[in-house]
């Protein structure tokens, strides 16, 4: 059985034959030593009758003195309305010490002028695709702006309220190849805590192994000490699973999706 982390899972839906090349090029940018730990999990042949932890401080400092864990980078998620020079669209707003980006991209470059402040709550940077709209001829964003992200939210009361924060462009991002990153504005841990009121509540840990080879020994480690009460995965274990689901939806093309139950296709074997 593979668990996925939360914040991967949404790669697996709406899979088709046709988007089996794409992810693969996708996780072919990430590095090869990560493993990504949710503060949930998700299983892809059924639940789990173990509840999930929360990731906190005392699950991150737990996490960073396991044998051939090289760094360990913590994330709040969520997604907010950007309004950019009098426009507005909804992006992904990942909140992590940018400096560590690299970990989980290691051939990531910015255009030119751009600077990663790793501890200022006002900066932010910016994603190609959202920077640069596709089919749009002029920048959504550009270098030095200040931008503004209205995040919406349940109050402690039971009632909806937005957050409000004002922020401005220290850097946008070359496309990466992965398009989560692309379509993400990156802010930092403390601007985030405030933004998305996560209450010092991660949503994933990127967990970095000394080197590929060790990925699976931290791997096995992480099930060892917490079960499946975290959801762990790599790249690769979401392609293998991907490429799986993209063999079981061509044979059902194939068979023109007659009399098909999915008991004996082969994302039930």
């Amino acid at each position: 059985m593979v668990v996925l982390g939360s914040s991967l899972v949404v790669v697996l839906n709406g899979l088709s034959a046709g988007q089996s090349a794409f992810l693969e090029s996708q996780f072919s940018a990430l590095a090869a030593n990560v493993i990504y730990v949710g503060s949930g999990q998700h299983s892809y042949h059924g639940s789990s009758s173990q509840a999930s932890i929360i990731i906190n401080n005392a699950v991150l400092s737990k996490i960073s003195t396991l044998p051939y864990v090289e760094t360990v980078v913590p994330e709040y998620s969520g997604s907010a309305q950007l309004d950019s020079q009098g426009e507005t669209q909804h992006v992904s707003v990942t909140a992590m010490d940018p400096t560590k980006l690299t970990v989980i991209l290691p051939n990531l470059q910015y255009v030119d002028g751009s600077t990663v402040k790793p501890n200022d709550r006002a900066s932010a940077l910016v994603g190609d695709t959202i920077a640069n709209p596709p089919g749009a001829t002029s920048p959504f964003v550009v270098l030095g702006q200040t931008i503004k992200l209205t995040y919406s939210y349940t109050g402690a009361n039971g009632k909806p309220a937005t957050e409000v924060m004002n922020y401005i462009v220290s850097g946008i991002m070359q496309p990466s190849g992965n398009s989560r990153i692309d379509s993400s504005i990156i802010i930092s841990l403390d601007a985030g805590n405030q933004l998305l009121h996560k209450s010092t509540k991660y949503d994933q840990l990127v967990v970095a192994a000394v080197s590929p080879d060790y990925v699976t020994t931290v791997q096995q480690e992480l099930t060892t000490q917490y079960g499946q009460t975290l959801g762990v995965t790599t790249p690769s274990a979401i392609m293998a699973v991907t490429q799986k689901a993209s063999s079981g939806n061509r044979r059902l093309y194939t068979n023109g999706g007659n009399n098909c139950t999915c008991s004996g296709c082969e994302l039930e074997s």
